[in-house]
């Protein structure tokens, strides 16, 4: 891990920039700020936000059609990002690679998330060949599945190689939607969530040798398709909670290999504001950071882990369960807090998206589907959704 000095790196590079602006601003600073206050940091990061949204130039560029509208290389790029900011999507409400989620919070996204993680969604690849992504040539995060234990799958047949042809028709089928766009710009999340009772590929207590066994087998066979010098990322992604009687997600990490490949490139986690939401800013942020028997919980817990073993980090979905109706059966409601503390978190951790440190954010996907969730076009949570827009996004 690191040391310590990382929060004062950041702290000394916010005063700096803090008193560039001020100083443009005519307001003297002092030579020697001192340790901050929570009050002078949440200041500082105000101070910034005006900066980069009132700067003279920008550094994030989108090609238009002359009427406006959204063409197949509607990419942005992501030269001076400090991290990727996108949203999850699909068909149902398809305003990733179409430019309207990214006009109407006022910066274009720079990640896409999308979905293929059905039986036969997973072979066929659907969102990226005919789907919300098909053409989008950005950074892209696709979630693919793993095993259906409803039809009977098992770790134990996976670790055996049951299912290795299934899953290279699969990254065939991925490798040929996604075609001249670039492997480097693809994050594969496979058996995301798999640390929940919910997920059909759940992984219990006593299955974990098994997962791993699978998961480097799957690792293996993206170097195969896609060839050991343009392999896409291996996303890691557990669920921020674990359920009881289910794998503690840090037992499923596999570093590299026999042949000392990398096996998992980048370790991600879901957060949602439910179970419980949330709506006092101070407990949002204490909740980060929290473990429940050391297991990580929070995103900051998470984020600590893929420091520690040495890989960046990422936040596959997050949202705020914006209803106070049974859709949010963990609790929900309005939440500018969570917006902002996120979006404070989330700047807090970034640097090079393109040469991350271990621990670093790479990105984050906003997961605008559901009623619950969606912050547009339609929303049902529209103070919460003006908190998202109000605030910068990857810089």
């Amino acid at each position: 891990m690191a040391g310590d000095s990382r929060p004062r790196k950041l702290w000394v590079v916010l005063s700096a920039l803090s008193a560039l602006v001020l100083a443009t601003a005519g307001i003297a600073v002092a030579d020697d700020l001192g340790p901050p206050t929570d009050e002078e940091a949440a200041a500082a990061v105000s101070l910034l936000d005006e900066y980069v949204r009132n700067r003279p130039t920008t550094t994030v560029t989108v090609t238009r059609s002359p009427q406006g509208t959204p063409t197949p290389t509607d990419t942005p790029t992501a030269t001076g990002r400090r991290w990727y900011s996108g949203v999850g999507a699909d068909m149902s409400n398809p305003v990733g690679q179409d430019g309207s989620f990214g006009t109407w919070r006022g910066e274009p996204i720079t990640m896409g998330g999308g979905w293929d993680d059905t039986l036969d969604a997973q072979t066929g690849q659907w969102s990226t060949s005919d789907g919300a992504w098909k053409k989008w040539s950005g950074p892209y995060d696709i979630a693919v599945g793993a095993i259906y234990k409803e039809e009977g799958q098992s770790w134990s047949a996976a670790a055996s190689g049951t299912y290795n042809s299934r899953w290279t028709t699969a990254l065939k089928a991925l490798k040929k939607a996604w075609g001249d766009r670039g492997p480097e710009n693809l994050y594969i999340r496979f058996a995301h969530e798999m640390n929940g009772s919910w997920s059909d590929w759940n992984v219990k207590s006593g299955e974990e040798k098994n997962f791993r066994a699978a998961l480097t087998q799957f690792s293996s066979l993206r170097y195969q398709v896609f060839g050991e010098d343009n392999a896409p990322a291996l996303v890691l992604c557990a669920n921020d909670g674990t359920s009881s009687g289910y794998a503690d997600p840090r037992s499923l990490f596999v570093a590299k290999d026999d042949q000392g490949r990398p096996v998992v490139d980048l370790y991600s986690v879901d957060t949602y504001n439910s179970w419980p939401h949330r709506t006092d800013k101070a407990a949002i942020v204490k909740a980060l950071s929290k473990t429940e028997d050391g297991v990580p919980v929070g995103v900051e817990a998470h984020r600590k882990y893929a420091e520690s073993v040495g890989v960046p980090f990422s936040v596959g979905e997050w949202g705020n369960c914006g209803l106070d109706t049974d859709k949010c059966d963990g609790g929900g409601g309005e939440s500018p807090a969570y917006m902002e503390a996120m979006n404070e978190w989330f700047r807090a951790h970034a640097g090079d998206p393109e040469h991350p440190e271990p621990g670093q954010l790479v990105y984050e996907l906003y997961f605008n589907l559901w009623d619950q969730y969606e912050l547009h076009p339609d929303t049902g949570q529209p103070t919460s959704a003006k908190a998202y827009r109000n605030l910068v996004w990857g810089q």
